[in-house]
């Protein structure tokens, strides 16, 4: 029941972040697509159709252009908004973010949209580079955003296998005294299962680091001891289902865990 509700909310979700042509846009590619959502039972024909083209979407009061192919993460970061859902979770002028596995670059750029100082953004696939690259032209972030391709940690997590990853493995402590950062202001964590090896070991840079915000996948990552370990270093910790809400323990393959010092 709790998957046909979010996904009778996503048209809801494209109506609050697109602007209003290209969520009439939107709409024509749904009913184009209904007949074979119905017989599929997903989405993924209409997500196909959409990535096909580049979609305009008004977050925050910022406009912010996706490219064609990142529709899918576009709609997590700016429809569902899913990494500054609690109040206070937001960046500020002037602030400093992280962006742990970036992907095609949708918060990175969306930090710098909300008036970020410097963004530093790290993904490992080589082909994703590609596409941030062209998205952050797009949205002419260039000044604030700056990309290191490589991985955080001693693991790439679950995508290991990966030959399209890189296997440079990247010190969150060494850019940190490298990039001379006095404070991290926000730091974005997306990184598929590496989640444990970034913040029960060497976790020196949570002294200098004001908000938390995390995908986890908690049926292979223990998030009981990543919760255990902000605690320890003063972090006040929210964890959130996949609807948004604050929980008192995570069910299932996805979640989020917030956190603030």
């Amino acid at each position: 029941m709790k998957r046909i509700l979010r996904t009778i909310k996503i048209p809801f979700d494209f109506f609050l972040a697109l602007t209003f042509g290209d969520f009439i846009r939107f709409l024509k590619i749904l009913i184009r697509q209904f007949s074979k959502i119905l017989r599929s039972k997903n989405l993924s024909s209409l997500f196909s159709e959409m990535d096909k083209s580049a979609w305009n979407f008004r977050v925050f009061g910022k406009r912010i252009i996706a490219e064609k192919d990142t529709i899918g993460y576009a709609y997590e970061i700016y429809a569902r908004n899913v990494y500054c859902r609690l109040p206070g979770f937001l960046i500020k002028e002037g602030n400093v973010v992280l962006d742990l596995g970036a992907s095609f670059g949708a918060f990175s750029i969306l930090a710098a949209k909300l008036g970020a100082e410097k963004v530093i953004a790290v993904e490992t696939n080589y082909p994703r580079t590609k596409i941030f690259q062209k998205n952050v032209a797009t949205n002419s972030c260039f000044e604030t955003i700056q990309l290191l391709h490589g991985f955080v940690g001693d693991t790439l997590g679950f995508d290991s296998n990966d030959p399209e990853n890189s296997n440079l493995s990247l010190s969150l402590n060494d850019i940190i005294k490298k990039e001379k950062i006095e404070q991290i202001d926000f730091l974005k964590v997306d990184v598929d299962g590496s989640e444990e090896n970034l913040f029960l070991y060497n976790n020196q840079f949570l002294k200098i680091t004001k908000l938390i915000s995390m995908e986890i996948h908690c049926d292979r990552v223990d998030y009981l001891k990543i919760q255990r370990a902000l605690k320890e270093n003063g972090f006040e910790v929210f964890l959130v289902d996949l609807d948004g809400r604050i929980v008192p323990k995570l069910v299932g393959s996805t979640a989020y865990v917030y956190a603030r010092k």
